[in-house]
């Protein structure tokens, strides 16, 4: 009569169990892993140009962008020879209101995270593209109609926040739109047209530049209605085309709006 090994009957018993609970544990791992794949949206991958392209609020995006920042390269090259024609300003004068509109544009460029925190992208890029529409308008009477200077100081200023505001949000709103992962191609495919108004808008402000007349090379410091009217046809044409702008962002969905997830603590970087 053979009697049994009991510590051969421990070992195998052991094994089973190891086994078992091996058997459970890759189980677990592999409907953990099914279910996280399941989970995965299927937008986080990045986008190409070609859906980009696809997508209604691109091109909203980029019309409105375009329109908006397209008075910023010419307004720049005006405001001197403005000055100069109409109110025959001083080479000192000319140069303070140039000063005034890049303090401005500087100030806001500091400040616009501040304003979007607490009153959001969108909006704040919708108020500060009606500030641009009015400004622009009401700057072409004040030109043809002569008044103050002090006053046109002013509204260049008032632009040039404007504009400074508008380009600092355009990025931000980009990640919003596409999120993280595709904001660097969406930025990148929105800049094609900011570079097109680059080109519009610093073509057209030379045409206002060219009905000044010249006397021997030098500008003449004197009455220049074509100027003037040179002047206040391309302010009034900007507004219009900010007005443009702003409708095409306000036109943008709340549900076209990429919600971008807090990282959570146990995020690996």
């Amino acid at each position: 009569m053979k009697i049994a090994n009991p510590t051969a009957q421990l070992n195998t018993s052991d094994q089973a169990r190891i086994e078992a609970v091996g058997s459970t544990i890759g189980t677990t791992e592999q409907e953990t892993n099914d279910s996280v794949d399941k989970a995965m949206p299927a937008a986080v991958g990045k986008l190409t140009r070609i859906d980009l392209l696809r997508q209604r609020k691109f091109w909203l995006v980029a019309t409105g962008v375009s329109c908006i920042m397209l008075p910023g390269f010419g307004i720049k090259l005006l405001i001197s020879p403005q000055l100069y024609a109409v109110y025959q300003s001083s080479e000192d004068a000319q140069s303070t209101a140039s000063f005034v509109f890049l303090v401005a544009y500087a100030f806001m460029r500091l400040l616009t995270g501040v304003f979007a925190d607490r009153c959001g992208v969108k909006p704040l890029l919708l108020v500060l593209g009606t500030l641009q529409v009015v400004t622009l308008a009401v700057l072409g009477v004040c030109v043809i109609n002569r008044w103050p200077e002090t006053w046109v100081v002013a509204l260049d200023a008032i632009v040039g926040l404007s504009l400074a505001g508008s380009k600092v949000l355009m990025q931000v709103w980009c990640m919003h739109l596409w999120g993280a992962a595709s904001s660097g191609v969406a930025f990148g495919m929105v800049n094609i047209g900011f570079g097109v108004a680059a080109i519009v808008g610093s073509v057209s402000a030379w045409w206002a530049l060219c009905q000044m007349r010249m006397i021997d090379g030098m500008p003449l410091q004197g009455e220049q209605p074509e100027l003037e009217l040179s002047f206040a046809v391309w302010l009034w044409a900007c507004s219009l085309l900010t007005a443009v702008g702003v409708i095409c962002i306000a036109a943008v969905k709340a549900s076209d709006q990429q919600a971008v997830a807090p990282p959570r603590n146990d995020a690996k970087v």
